[in-house]
């Protein structure tokens, strides 16, 4: 009943409004509005009796219809009293008080007499307690009032007042003081409550630090308005804001543990105190302060040595914070399996909740390897670890000396390398010394782990020396060793043994070295040899000695290198002269070729001078004589020698060959022979070292510059002739085979006929020269032999009277002439126009005979077998030549072609091959009339095989 009082005493005084009620008691212009129409009611009432003069309010009307408790109509009374806090009794008296109630009402049109509203409106008025805190009033009833609507006239009345009464103070309560309301109808009992005015939680605020992970208690203690603590028995809850955080338990109560997790953001803790007194709440009151979990942590730390000896000692420091209020203890883990070690730590600093922390300890490595030491911290909830570098402990330093046995050479510096063993000692080095055995120690603060050292020894000797070096942990290692000293290695001039040096013979060689450091090594080298002469090993001071034999003569250059232990390299040299050795034979060097040559040709021929290794002996001259003879005896010669120009003959084909011939020791001649036989070219003389060999030499007769002679006439005639004409090559001899052109120029047209020379009893050779004239027209002949040179002619043949003649007729003869590989007589008959005779003409014919002849060949070369149809398609420039044919027929008149028949009877032309050809006779006059059958010539001009 009093929670319900209470809040209807709050809802009394927020609803209160309006004007304030006159000092009778009535409504003084309180409107009202009337649910229906909005009529303002106005209404007055009388102050009860007892009550001092208040303003009644006419609070809002209430269409819930009829007030639920009727007042009794002796009215209302009660008591004030006060209930805890500093106010005394007397605080009671003469306090106003507020009160609110109920009265029913009805408004009804007076035009129509019907009801439009009926409620319960609240109406307020107060009263003012005595000076023992009673009080006692009735509640006052407006009077009915009318008032016009602009639809007309409505009039309310009111008929009682109704209850629950809710009570206010006047001016609010005390401070610190609630009221509090408690009875029904007509009696009531009011109380003046002392209130809760704040809580306050412990450790105060407003930011309580703490460890991560760690469980923080917190208290609550409530307060009054004065500041003492509370009588009351406040119920209390709390809360926790913020990520990470958590209650440990119950979150009510006077005390909470809180904990924030590593990570926590900053949280808040609020807690709320809350108190009912004789069954009305009090307001309720809260605080609040701030959390924060600070995270143990390692700022920095470091090891005061990364490389330390065995046995060596290093300090582990590290700096840290962490929460405040928190016991911290440290250890570290060594490494390389020692047991963790307690650090030494303080604390101090404190600043907003943190402390810094420094811890420090002493590891002492008794073993060598890699060591990974950690730290780890903690104050029993938050733990920090670190990871130190790596600490190399080394074996205690190994001094060790390179070369292990040093040598050098007397007063001259010998270096001497000091090094520390792989792996051994604690870098860097403060020292290192040496002390030679031959004057003061050496010493250098290098870091090192190695040191160069270069003492002088004053003398050859062995010395004993002394080196050691402390390393940064102060540990000294050394040792001992010995030093060899030699005097300086040296080499004397090369020296010969003997006189003169010769090519073939055997010279001595040595020389005397001394000092350097034992063994040593040598080389003998030579510039003719592409190996040393010699090599070998000396373990003693003294000659080095070799022999060689010299190849040729000329300039040897010898080199002797000698090396000693130490790798030092000394060398001489001597340029030996060395003569020729004597020539023991002569051998010709240049033969003549193995074919024939043509009667006039110069051959190259070279003879040389060897000794008795074969070797050419460059120096070699002396006289001689060179014979070119045949068989038969004597031929015709000539002889020119390389600088001595023609020798002289001496009769019987013998000719003098002076000394000055001999050029480095080779004979170069050259030989030309005019007669067409087998020639034996052989070199004699009582200088030459022995028998020399004769060589062959094959000529044949110069087929191609001829001449004609001694004319045999078998048919004499002006327009009608048969000649044989004997034939000789330009050195008379016989030149069968030789090729000669027959031009017979006949009324403007021209004829050429290529006859061969045919062998003649006693070896002699001739060409029959036939010819009859064609018609009554004049015209002459020529013959002209394969270089081209008339040889005969020209002959003038007179004009007859008579018929115009078609064209000439020619008659050639030649029997028994074998003619390359199938014996094909070369009886070709062109015809072409007139050619100049001026000398430009015949050179421009010469050149196209001979391009021509040297293309057909190329091309027969190239197909190995091929007809003339073949090479005219093969002929480059495109098309062939007109006179392709006789240039085919000259080249197996000759033999340079061969001709063999081939498929459907067609001529193929080839090489000719090595073998002897056949001896082959032709008819000449069937040859001839083929030529003019295929010429287009149809007279039937038949050459016989002589004169007919």
């Amino acid at each position: 009943m009093l929670n319900s009082n209470t809040a209807m005493v709050g809802a009394a005084r927020d609803r209160r409004s309006g004007a304030g009620v006159g000092a009778t008691g009535g409504l003084d212009r309180w409107a009202i509005a009337a649910l229906f129409g909005g009529a303002l009611l106005l209404a007055t009432a009388p102050v009860p009796s007892g009550a001092t003069a208040a303003t009644t309010h006419v609070l809002p009307l209430s269409p819930a219809g009829e007030c639920a408790l009727v007042l009794p109509a002796s009215g209302v009374e009660g008591v004030l009293g006060i209930v805890g806090g500093p106010l005394g009794s007397g605080a009671t008296a003469d306090v106003v008080l507020n009160y609110t109630y109920g009265v029913s009402y009805s408004s009804f049109d007076v035009s129509t007499g019907s009801v439009v509203a009926r409620g319960c409106a609240e109406l307020e008025n107060r009263t003012v307690t005595a000076s023992d805190g009673a009080f006692a009033f009735v509640p006052p009833v407006p009077k009915s009032v009318c008032a016009g609507t602009p639809n007309g006239t409505v009039c309310t009345t009111y008929e009682r007042d109704y209850g629950p009464i809710g009570f206010e103070v006047a001016g609010g309560a005390p401070a610190g003081y609630a009221l509090v309301t408690k009875g029904l109808l007509d009696n009531y009992t009011l109380s003046l409550v002392y209130e809760l005015a704040s809580v306050a939680i412990s450790p105060a605020g407003p930011t309580v630090t703490t460890s991560v992970n760690a469980v923080t208690a917190l208290t609550a203690t409530a307060y009054g308005a004065t500041g003492s603590v509370s009588t009351l028995a406040p119920e209390l809850s709390w809360k926790v804001n913020g990520t990470g955080w958590a209650f440990s338990g119950p979150a009510s109560g006077a005390s909470v543990d809180v904990r924030g997790v590593d990570g926590a953001a900053v949280g808040t803790v609020t807690v709320l105190a809350s108190a009912v007194v004789d069954g009305t709440s009090l307001p309720p009151v809260t605080s609040s302060v701030t959390v924060v979990a600070i995270a143990t942590a390692i700022e920095s730390a470091q090891v005061n040595r990364t490389s330390l000896d065995v046995g060596g000692t290093a300090r582990v420091s590290l700096a840290a914070v962490g929460a405040a209020g928190f016991a911290y203890r440290a250890s570290v883990d060594p490494g390389l399996g020692l047991a963790p070690i307690a650090a030494s730590c303080t604390v101090g600093g404190a600043s907003e909740g943190a402390v810094a922390v420094d811890c420090t300890a002493l590891v002492t490595y008794p073993g060598a390897g890699i060591a990974q030491p950690t730290a780890n911290l903690t104050n029993g909830d938050s733990t920090a670890d670190w990871r130190f570098p790596n600490v190399t402990v080394n074996p205690r330093p190994e001094l060790a000396v390179v070369p292990t046995a040093p040598a050098g050479y007397a007063g001259l510096p010998t270096t001497v390398e000091v090094t520390v063993a792989n792996g051994s000692g604690s870098r860097p080095f403060s020292l290192a010394c040496l002390a030679a055995g031959a004057g003061p120690p050496t010493c250098t603060a290098a870091p090192g782990p190695s040191w160069s050292f270069a003492p002088t020894y004053p003398s050859p000797g062995n010395y004993s020396a002394l080196a050691w070096a402390v390393d940064a942990d102060g540990e000294n290692a050394s040792t001992a060793f010995d030093v060899e000293i030699a005097a300086p290695l040296s080499l004397e001039a090369i020296r010969t043994s003997g006189g003169n040096a010769s090519a073939g013979e055997p010279l001595g060689l040595s020389a005397v070295v001394a000092g350097g450091l034992l063994p040593l090594r040598y080389w003998w080298n030579a510039s003719s040899l592409p190996e040393p002469i010699a090599s070998g090993t000396s373990r003693s001071d003294g000659a080095v000695a070799v022999t060689v034999v010299p190849s040729a003569a000329g300039v040897l250059d010898v080199t002797l290198a000698v090396v000693d232990r130490l790798g030092t390299v000394v060398r001489e040299e001597l340029l030996v002269p060395v003569a020729a050795a004597p020539a023991v034979s002569v051998r010709c060097v240049l033969a003549p070729p193995a074919n024939a040559v043509v009667a006039g040709t110069p051959v190259e021929l070279a003879w040389g001078a060897f000794d008795a290794n074969g070797a050419p002996s460059p120096e070699f001259t002396s006289t001689a004589e060179l014979s070119v003879t045949a068989a038969s005896g004597p031929v015709l010669a000539w002889v020119n020698a390389s600088g001595a120009g023609p020798l002289a003959p001496f009769g019987g084909g013998v000719f003098g060959v002076p000394a000055s011939a001999w050029i480095g020791g080779v004979l170069n001649v050259t030989v030309t022979v005019g007669s067409a036989t087998t020639v034996s070219v052989a070199l004699d003389g009582a200088g030459l070292p022995g028998p020399v060999g004769a060589v062959d030499l094959v000529v044949v007769p110069d087929r191609a510059s001829v001449h004609l002679f001694d004319p045999a006439v078998a048919r004499a005639g002006d327009r009608d002739n048969a000649t044989l004409w004997r034939v000789a090559d330009r050195f008379g001899n016989p030149a069968p085979g030789a090729r000669l052109t027959v031009e017979l120029d006949f009324g403007g047209n021209r004829t050429d006929v290529v006859v061969a020379a045919i062998s003649l009893p006693g070896g002699a050779s001739g060409v029959w020269v036939n010819y009859s004239a064609p018609g009554a027209a004049s015209g002459e002949v020529t013959v002209e032999d394969a270089a081209g040179a008339v040889v005969l002619g020209p002959i003038e043949v007179p004009a007859a009277p008579g018929s115009a003649a078609s064209g000439p007729a020619i008659e050639a003869v030649a029997t028994a002439v074998p003619l390359g590989a199938i014996g094909v007589v070369a009886l070709a008959v062109v015809r072409r126009r007139r050619r100049s005779r001026g000398a430009e003409s015949d050179e421009q014919a010469l050149r196209a005979l001979a391009e021509g002849r040297a293309q057909a060949v190329e091309l027969v070369r190239r197909a190995g077998a091929v007809d003339l149809a073949g090479i005219e398609a093969a002929w480059s420039p495109a098309p062939a030549p007109p006179a392709l044919a006789d240039w085919l027929a000259s080249l197996v008149a000759d033999g340079t072609l061969s001709a063999k028949l081939g498929a459907q009877g067609r001529a193929q032309f080839c090489l000719p091959s090595s073998a002897a050809p056949p001896q082959v006779t032709l008819d000449p006059e069937a040859l001839d009339r083929s030529l003019r059958r295929r010429d287009g010539d149809l007279e039937d001009d038949r050459p016989g095989d002589g004169p007919r």
